[in-house]
């Protein structure tokens, strides 16, 4: 389907974006409103077919693409790094696969297609129509096909569409996440049903895909000059100019413009007229077609970072070039080669060397301004993908865990195992290390890193557990630990992806921008979390164990599940209480009070107070070994609630981290774990029981006579005993 088939949707495209004063000032409102899918001239710079790629792309084109540096949410980064989260965004998954039906009866026959995001986005870029038939927008349920009017008879429930399959719902789509997001009900994300927040979704996504493959709009439809204007001497006698011309002989124009509206001008009338409606014409063409490329700031500005920060669009360079008189001479070249890259799609040999010099005039800009440096090394962390690799190497850490618990006591596989999970410890310990490099922060500074520290931390601590230990208890815990952690990170950010379009390196809001309290109170409160939550996981092994009955005739088992606990509560209160304190010093710092009851504060505060009751309740003899660890798991539900339940309440200073879907889980969390806390209960009152029954049995034995007891013998007056 061509673009020029789906006016609609670029002009709602269009209408979405901010409103574009130059334009609006240039040539009225009804510039606006005209189909950007042609030149507002009248005139398509082609009227053959839009050509389709064919062939795999060029890996140096796919080179040069990942490592140009962009601009995105105040933070400079690859637009690989924006391909990704993208195709996250939409697809739910970092790559893009998908099978091609032949037609024929034999699935051997049907052609597997696998995409990277790189290369997706350049589709999406530069064979929009190619793109638009591509399965990357993932429904939850068909609930929103139904309530969209979209086809769906031929797939599963939970399935994925291309732009062209959702295209015929898309005004419906519009119609009701709008009417969603005005509801005063429904206004708030919380408040919405799964179906309704899928709709809102769904609309926001097809909205993203819309600003991707109408990017190079600009470049593919010329700007035709009016004849009447007498246009033509400026751009050397040429009737049709690309976007290129017109950046370099905007101000010229511009000049040309002041001079004819100028009332002491002494052109005649009628020409003045004709001369000045064919320039705002032929501008009002330019800012139509370059607002649609306004998605992508792609352009350093040739002043230092410290005077302006932000990167430009085309729509910026083409609207700053009119109206301002900054040195934006060499940011040029790079909008020519980007136009150049457009116009060239098919041609992979053009292609490329239009990528080489946009990449090169992109980066010499960049470096010029200190800026974009670390672009290559973020391509490389990509890539390499250390966590992924991590995470299976604690799968295969507890598999071999696991075939240990069958072998003997004393074989040499206890003694490897442990030492054998510091290769993925490692790697878990080097990418945090590497995110910290590329940002130039510590290591936790939002909620997915949160989950990469605090597993790490906890393996580490699990590790050094079993080494003073050596009860394959621990370690069993530092593989499990670090293999669902690193899962759970892993689907965190592409929830969080999907629903936001975010990456996991975000700038920071500015209470949080300083390196000193995020290296103290968030890294050392996190390290409790991570010490609370291992407690918590040792002490299911002692109440579980007692529940099924497991190493009756090994006391001494179970006592050192107690002291494993109890050491592990000792480290995590010291973590916590000094996080807690480095919190509240941080808050006046920034916002002037130490301490105001904030939910986040309120959380922290219930963790202290907690495994302080635990301790002094055991070195006080109120609990003993099973209600220290009973004790221990319910406060794995009060570290879970201040991580996470406490982001989602939607009040307080700490209101942030919200993701739509969690409550549930959380929920479930709590309730098992509170199942769990009862077990120990039980376990505790049935203990109490039995030992009131032997002792008021023992204490009947003594009460009772040694004559009046069954079978007791009877002696002879004065004879021996």
């Amino acid at each position: 389907m061509k673009l020029e088939s789906r006016p609609a949707s670029i002009v709602r495209a269009a209408r979405r974006g901010a409103a574009f004063a130059l334009a609006a000032s240039l040539a009225g409102a009804g510039a606006l409103a005209q189909e950007p899918s042609h030149d507002p001239a009248g005139h398509a710079r082609a009227s053959a077919p839009p050509p389709r790629r064919s062939q795999p792309w060029d890996p140096e084109i796919v080179r040069l693409a990942e490592e140009l540096p962009i601009q995105e949410q105040g933070r400079i980064k690859p637009l690989s790094t924006f391909a990704i989260y993208k195709l996250l965004q939409l697809n739910g998954a970092r790559t893009l696969s998908w099978t091609e039906d032949q037609g024929t009866e034999r699935k051997d026959d049907d052609v597997k297609h696998r995409l990277t995001a790189t290369e997706w986005l350049l589709d999406c870029l530069f064979f929009p129509e190619q793109a638009s038939t591509y399965r990357c927008f993932q429904l939850q349920t068909s609930e929103v096909a139904d309530a969209i009017h979209v086809a769906h008879d031929k797939k599963k429930k939970r399935d994925r569409y291309s732009y062209d399959e959702l295209y015929p719902g898309r005004d419906k789509l519009d119609e009701l996440a709008q009417r969603i997001l005005h509801d005063p009900r429904t206004k708030e994300a919380k408040n919405r049903s799964a179906v309704e927040e899928q709709i809102v979704q769904l609309a926001g996504k097809c909205f993203e895909f819309e600003k991707l493959i109408h990017l190079g709009d600009f470049a593919r439809h010329g700007y035709h000059l009016p004849e009447e204007g007498n246009l033509a001497q400026i751009f050397g006698g040429a009737h049709e100019v690309s976007m290129a011309e017109l950046l370099e002989k905007g101000p010229l124009l511009m000049e040309a413009r002041r001079i004819l509206t100028d009332p002491a001008s002494e052109v005649e009338e009628t020409t003045r007229k004709a001369k000045t409606d064919a320039i705002e014409t032929l501008l009002a063409s330019g800012a139509q077609m370059s607002r649609l490329a306004m998605g992508l700031a792609l352009f350093p500005p040739a002043v230092t970072a410290k005077e302006q920060p932000k990167w430009l669009s085309l729509r910026d360079l083409f609207e700053r070039r009119l109206l301002t008189a900054d040195p934006l001479e060499p940011l040029l070249p790079a909008a020519a080669a980007l136009e150049e890259a457009f116009v060239a799609r098919g041609d992979m040999a053009a292609m490329r060397g239009a990528f080489a010099r946009l990449h090169d005039s992109i980066t010499r800009l960049a470096t010029q301004r200190g800026e974009g440096l670390k672009v290559e090394s973020e391509v490389a962390y990509h890539k390499a993908d250390l966590f992924f690799l991590a995470q299976w190497l604690y799968v295969l850490g507890f598999v071999a865990i696991a075939i240990g618990w069958m072998a003997r006591a004393d074989h040499r596989i206890h003694r490897i195992v442990p030492w054998a999970l510091t290769i993925p410890l490692l790697l878990h310990a080097a990418a945090i290390a590497w995110r910290c490099y590329l940002r130039a922060r510590p290591p936790v500074t939002t909620l997915y890193e949160t989950i990469l520290f605090i597993s790490g931390v906890a393996v580490l601590a699990a590790i050094l557990v079993e080494m003073i230990d050596k009860r394959r208890i621990a370690v069993a815990f530092a593989a499990g630990i670090g293999a669902f952690g690193l899962f759970f990170a892993a689907r965190y950010e592409a929830k969080d992806a999907y629903d936001s379009g975010s990456d996991t390196m975000p700038q920071l809001q500015a209470v949080l921008d300083t390196n000193f309290w995020l290296s103290t109170h968030v890294t050392t409160v996190t390290i409790g979390y991570a010490a609370g939550l291992l407690a918590a996981l040792i002490a299911h092994v002692y109440v579980i164990g007692k529940l099924l009955g497991l190493k009756k005739g090994d006391p001494g088992f179970y006592r050192a599940v107690a002291r494993m606990t109890y050491g592990v509560i000792c480290f995590g209160l010291l973590f916590s209480v000094v996080g807690t304190i480095l919190g509240g010093i941080w808050a006046n710092y920034s916002w002037g009070r130490f301490w105001g009851w904030d939910p986040k504060e309120n959380g922290a505060l219930m963790i202290c107070l907690w495994e302080l009751a635990i301790l002094h309740s055991r070195m006080g003899g109120y609990v003993k070994d099973l209600g220290l660890c009973t004790a221990a798991i319910f406060g794995g539900t009060i570290v879970s609630f201040s991580w996470w339940h406490v982001n989602l309440l939607g009040v307080g200073l700490h209101s942030y981290g919200f993701t739509h879907g969690l409550l549930g889980r959380l929920w479930i969390y709590y309730g098992i774990e509170w199942l769990v806390v009862l077990a120990g209960l039980w376990l505790w009152l049935d203990d109490r029981a039995r030992r009131k029954a032997i002792a008021a049995a023992a204490s009947s034995a003594r009460a009772t006579p040694a004559a009046r007891l069954p079978g007791a013998r009877r002696e002879l007056p004065g004879s021996t005993p």
